[in-house]
């Protein structure tokens, strides 16, 4: 779930940070309460003007398949070419079956049913991927795009946190990583002599925890989207708790993940809703419920969506300027 760091690969851009938020009132007073309906408006020929905006849902929702979110969505041009051979990569049914074999995921939940549902054989355009895994978890889609954003530009062949261990390459069994090259489905290859990239993908997941994951992680970007989110969804349904019981626990006054998931289930509101979701996206940068360095992600990915980076003209060819 959690990445702790966020050194990039070299050979991309350094991700864009945002410094000054002044004109963005839910950033004041550092206030946990932040606010998730920042929907886009206007239009643009790499974001759709559909009918239906994906939201976040409560917890517990009955979420639609991936047909049925797959018939939501238009076709919308492609804004990363780099993307498109990852765009168009399906994972497996032997893929999909060993990793369910493996349990899905390296931590212990109450229940992995999200995981379960993942396909990774959605294809379109980056958008689009984006705005499908949304549907189909139930996470508003400018979250989607925006912690996308954050994580890599929006790039799915994007690594980062780059360790030169063999203790922090390999765990257990799992030895992909370590001292290799690795060949990735556009052609090109990732090879690090002594050493290892442990977070892969647009959103950057951590492949040394998350290891059962591989080589899907990083080959299909549909199931990339698909394993954040159904993280995510998994986080706001309360199937965390085990985890943050834990040893990870609230920071600074803020509630615990439990208290929040109560908070919820006793008086359903859309802040609490909003609590809930923007901390089980930011545990995927700390591992932790509302330290301070979740709440920095939140702010930075919460101005990725009010700024909407995204459709900077030419900004995922040439970087920020």
């Amino acid at each position: 779930m959690f990445r702790f760091d966020r050194t990039p690969l070299n050979k991309h851009p350094g991700r864009f940070r945002l410094h000054v938020f002044r004109a963005l009132i839910f950033f004041a007073a550092l206030s946990p309460r932040y606010n998730s309906s920042l929907q886009l408006t206007g239009g643009s020929a790499a974001i759709a003007t559909a009918a239906q905006y994906f939201t976040t849902l409560p917890p517990g929702t009955s979420l639609p398949d991936g047909k049925t979110c797959a018939e939501e969505i238009p076709p919308t041009p492609e804004t990363v070419a780099g993307n498109t051979p990852f765009n168009q990569t399906k994972v497996t049914s032997a893929q999909l079956a060993a990793f369910a074999g493996q349990g899905f995921t390296f931590e212990k939940l109450s229940s992995t049913k999200q995981y379960a549902r993942i396909t990774g054989d959605y294809t379109g355009s980056t958008d689009m991927i984006m705005r499908w895994a949304a549907c189909k978890y139930g996470i508003d889609e400018n979250v989607v795009r925006g912690q996308g954003w954050e994580e890599s530009w929006w790039r799915q062949s994007q690594i980062g946190d780059r360790r030169n261990s063999r203790s922090e390459c390999v765990q257990g069994n799992f030895t992909a990583l370590w001292n290799t090259t690795i060949p990735l489905v556009d052609g090109s290859t990732v090879t690090c002599p002594g050493c290892c990239w442990t977070s892969w993908s647009a959103w950057q997941t951590k492949v040394y925890y998350e290891w059962k994951t591989w080589p899907m992680i990083k080959d299909s970007t549909s199931f990339a989207a698909e394993y954040r989110y159904a993280t995510t969804r998994a986080c706001i349904n309360g199937d965390w708790s085990t985890y943050f019981a834990n040893g990870h626990g609230s920071f600074f006054g803020h509630n615990s993940y439990a208290t929040d998931i109560s908070n919820y289930a006793r008086d359903p509101s859309q802040s609490d809703l909003d609590i809930l979701l923007w901390g089980c996206v930011a545990s995927h940068l700390s591992g932790e419920w509302y330290d301070p360095a979740a709440v920095k992600y939140i702010k930075d990915i919460q101005g990725n969506i009010a700024l909407r980076r995204w459709l900077t003209p030419k900004i995922h060819v040439t970087g920020p300027p």
